[in-house]
């Protein structure tokens, strides 16, 4: 399963991640997490050299599950799951 996520200026604030959530919701958190984890630390950069942050173009992350299998003799023995974020290689400086 893979969600896209896309947001314009700043990513809203979601609620933590619950027990409960499912795989949608738990990736939708993930990718407007990482955009915000991206912003912040965007901001701390332009804070740094004293320059204004815009952001034109929406901010597009790409998040999905990986499944890493552990097999002897070709059986599935134990399995444990990640979450892999990621976002377009292009960025706009002014």
């Amino acid at each position: 399963m893979t969600a896209i996520g896309i947001v314009g200026g700043k990513a809203a604030a979601l609620s933590p991640i619950a027990n409960s959530d499912d795989a949608q919701a738990l990736l939708h958190k993930e990718a407007i997490s990482y955009i915000d984890r991206w912003n912040r630390a965007e901001d701390q950069l332009a804070a740094f050299y004293k320059v204004a942050q815009i952001r034109p173009l929406p901010a597009v992350v790409i998040v999905g599950g990986l499944i890493d299998v552990t097999s002897i003799l070709d059986t599935p023995m134990t399995f444990s799951g990640k979450v892999s974020s990621s976002t377009p290689p292009c960025a706009v400086s002014r």
